[in-house]
């Protein structure tokens, strides 16, 4: 999980390390209150 909190309205940055990661096909959910989406993300070695 790369973030778990509550935050203000407003536009946020995260870093995602991915140098542990093998090569394929990942997926990440994005939720804030009623949203929620699941997106895909390709790690290329």
């Amino acid at each position: 999980m790369l973030v778990d909190e509550y935050l203000r309205a407003g536009s946020y940055e995260r870093v995602f390390e991915a140098s542990n990661l093998s090569s394929g096909v990942s997926f990440y959910t994005l939720r804030a209150d009623e949203f929620e989406k699941t997106l895909r993300m390709v790690v290329v070695r």
